[in-house]
């Protein structure tokens, strides 16, 4: 299982300190609470796949000398999208036919189209949105913290499903 505690600790005091400062008069404050919010919630998303990644490998290859691929591989992954990154980052640490199976079994869960749609465009998009920009008095708008703290609520049980799966791998 994958440690989601500290982070729904720090989503929790950063959608308190939004609601403090939603209705003050420099509204800017709320914002940078629900921007790091994002990037908080992206940050334990791509850390969460790598940690899933190296422990599909863990038994087969305890050795992290015979690690090396892999977490050359992790270290050039910058994103958690579906398609683009996390798919193949899997892939590449247990292989395509195991890989298969485990979207399979998400599938035939009801897990994997809900993982998608959480993880792909909107999530990305507000990530996106978030490390490239400042605050220069630009209107920027940004999901309230409870909002990430929910979809975080709803990809608890699928990671650690996923997780699961593919401990299972070996």
């Amino acid at each position: 299982m994958l440690n989601s505690d500290r982070l729904i600790k720090t989503l929790s005091f950063l959608d308190a300190k939004y609601q403090e400062h939603l209705s003050s008069e420099d509204s800017e404050e709320a914002v940078v609470f629900a921007k790091l919010a994002v990037i908080e919630f992206c940050g334990w998303l791509e850390m969460s796949f790598d940690i899933i990644a190296r422990k599909s490998v863990c038994v087969s290859l305890p050795n992290e000398t015979d690690q090396t691929y892999l977490t050359e591989k992790i270290e050039k992954n910058y994103g958690f999208t579906y398609k683009t990154h996390t798919a193949p980052l899997l892939v590449h640490a247990m292989g395509l036919v195991k890989f298969i199976d485990i979207e399979k079994t998400l599938e035939e869960e009801g897990k994997l189209g809900q993982l998608k749609t959480i993880i792909n465009k909107p999530l990305k998009k507000n990530r996106d949105k978030a490390a490239h920009t400042f605050l220069d008095g630009t209107q920027r708008n940004y999901d309230a913290p409870s909002l990430i703290i929910g979809q975080l609520m709803q990809l608890i049980p699928i990671m650690d499903r996923l997780t699961e799966l593919c401990e299972e791998t070996h």
